[in-house]
């Protein structure tokens, strides 16, 4: 698969009449409406703190149509798992209503933060959203002792399956602890109790890499997963330690193959996505797939996309 990048499409200063957004167009969550549009919710910092949002696209231009000028969920009481921060992650559309997984964050003292998943629902078709408790449907365990975060669910003829990032483990940096993660799966019958399976690694991040945010398409008689890898340390401003969308391939769901010498997208020689490629969430339609992603800067730089033929 081959990858045709057709540039940034979403940036700051298109969204400069919407005061509260103050930084980043992080973790692009594509959802096709029946007209044919695409809906790209996102998270957006203001005060240091992650809220999320959403632009709709015209479907052949892929021009801004609508802008929504509120924040689409607020962030939890004190001491709650999303009191610092909502991030959307990963969209279902089932039995009339909308489900939407997120990444809740909270400031420590001994590490930086904490994460957890919640789940937000909507009765509109995704105009608004609730939260569907104050707590976390999957947060540190037995299993994943330090936090879990980026999810992203497929919706299964007989359940539900989970791909997260678990965090294995804070290390020293230069200046602050960073953490190692790898992709994870926990299974459920309702989208919203998880079980947790013993052996339930997809994606080693190995001692020197840490892997996040992926996300997962059913495809012909297997599954397809992109996700975002780098470096441990030192991938905030070096290039070449930064962000890159790696690839893997299953026949079942639960064993992958990695195989990022296929992913088919790489950083440009130039321009907003030359440092960084992150947190790619990819829709299938007939003929073809469409990438959104996240250039420079963890989301600064803007939203932009690509396609590649369904071969």
């Amino acid at each position: 698969m081959r990858w045709k990048k057709q540039g940034c499409i979403i940036t700051l200063d298109d969204l400069k009449d919407v005061s509260w957004m103050h930084s980043h167009l992080q973790l692009p969550v594509p959802f096709k409406l029946d007209n044919g549009n695409y809906r790209i919710y996102f998270t957006t910092r203001f005060e240091g703190k992650s809220l999320p949002t959403f632009v709709e696209l015209e479907k052949d231009t892929f021009n801004i149509v609508h802008k929504n000028y509120e924040p689409l969920l607020m962030l939890g009481k004190p001491g709650t798992f999303d009191d610092s921060g909502v991030m959307f992650s990963s969209i279902v559309n089932f039995a009339g209503k909308i489900y939407m997984y997120y990444i809740g964050w909270n400031q420590q003292v001994t590490v930086p933060y904490q994460n957890s998943i919640g789940l937000a629902v909507s009765e509109d078709g995704g105009i608004s959203f609730r939260k569907y408790a104050e707590g976390p449907i999957l947060g540190r365990s037995l299993h994943d002792p330090i936090f879990v975060a980026s999810p992203y669910v497929v919706k299964r003829e007989e359940d539900w399956i989970l791909y997260y990032l678990s965090c294995t483990e804070w290390i020293e940096g230069e200046s602050k602890r960073e953490p190692i993660y790898d992709i994870r799966y926990a299974m459920s019958h309702d989208g919203i109790h998880w079980d947790v399976p013993d052996n339930n690694l997809c994606i080693d991040g190995k001692s020197e890499e840490a892997i996040a945010q992926p996300c997962v398409i059913m495809d012909g008689q297997g599954y397809r997963m992109w996700y975002s890898t780098r470096k441990t340390l030192d991938y905030r401003t070096n290039r070449m330690n930064s962000y890159r969308i790696g690839y893997a391939e299953s026949l079942d769901g639960y064993t992958w193959i990695r195989k990022d010498d296929e992913a088919g997208i790489a950083v440009s020689e130039n321009g907003w996505d030359s440092e960084m490629l992150a947190y790619a969430n990819i829709i299938k339609e007939e003929g073809r797939y469409v990438m959104f992603y996240n250039g420079n800067g963890f989301g600064v730089s803007g939203i932009g996309y690509a396609v590649a033929e369904n071969e």
